[in-house]
């Protein structure tokens, strides 16, 4: 039972991260969190983002054939969110469970907050010209035209890969508002340019993490994460097409802000 649930989790996680571009780990740790509360965070930090790397090669593919993804963008901000990463995964092996449990716990919270409160329409594209401009033509003929600040994205990059590698979430849940909002990319090209910036992230994270050791406990849950994480990468890309992504950051704001206040809760008290 246990290993089915890993794979319903990972389908689940890999589905909703897919949808609005987070990759799933943000789902993924607080459930491992729960499920296994004398394994060290380190080692649940690997196994969320080898899971996330398998859901990015597979969220890639999808959107790839979708059209929606700025690989030069994408390369870019992965080499700036390469030392983020390694750095991350370095650091999370000095933190106790009650530091991780509350920095994680707070980071969903605001999370949450912003998904819920934001007023912007996530299904229409807007974005604009100028320096690097950047024009992108999808396969169902919407053409989407913008630029990119460059330096400001990988600065934002580096940090989100240090958080990413950090906690196991793989970067999208932050990446995503960060290059709709402060970058006014197009979102459905913010969506998908996102889940290949996540698999580069991921993939270092999980580099630094196996050469730390910090994979060796966890090849029972890892890859059972991952045939889940792959397969619902698979349906969340197809589902971004028919749904609102909208409503669905709104519906996702409210599990997020009870699994952010819970791990708070348990933080603060022990």
């Amino acid at each position: 039972m246990t290993e089915l649930l890993l794979v319903l989790m990972g389908l689940v996680a890999g589905t909703y991260g897919t949808i609005i571009g987070a990759g799933g780990g943000f789902i993924i740790v607080p459930i491992l969190l729960f499920m296994f509360p004398d394994r060290p965070a380190a080692s649940l930090a690997a196994a969320s983002l080898f899971a996330v790397m398998f859901n990015g090669i597979s969220a890639t593919y999808a959107y790839g054939r979708m059209k929606r993804i700025d690989f030069k963008t994408a390369a870019v901000f992965i080499l700036a969110t390469v030392p983020g990463s390694i750095m991350g995964a370095f650091v999370v092996s000095y933190l106790s469970r009650s530091v991780f449990e509350g920095i994680f716990g707070g980071i969903l919270t605001s999370i949450s907050i912003y998904l819920f409160l934001a007023k912007r329409d996530y299904t229409k594209a807007t974005g604009k010209s100028g320096p690097n401009a950047r024009t992108i033509a999808d396969s169902q003929g919407r053409t989407y035209t913008y630029s990119v600040n460059y330096w400001l994205g990988g600065s934002i990059a580096f940090v989100v890969g240090f958080l990413s590698s950090m906690l196991g979430i793989g970067g999208g849940l932050m990446m995503v508002p960060m290059m709709a909002l402060l970058l006014q990319i197009p979102l459905p090209v913010t969506v998908g340019t996102s889940q290949t910036i996540l698999l580069g992230t991921a993939a270092v994270g999980t580099l630094t993490h196996f050469s730390k050791g910090n994979m060796w406990g966890e090849w029972s849950v890892a890859p059972l994460l991952a045939i889940g994480t792959v397969l619902g990468a698979q349906i969340g890309a197809r589902l971004s097409r028919r749904i609102s992504t909208r409503l669905v950051a709104r519906l996702l704001s409210l599990a997020l802000a009870g699994v952010g206040i819970r791990l708070l809760w348990q933080a603060f008290t022990g």
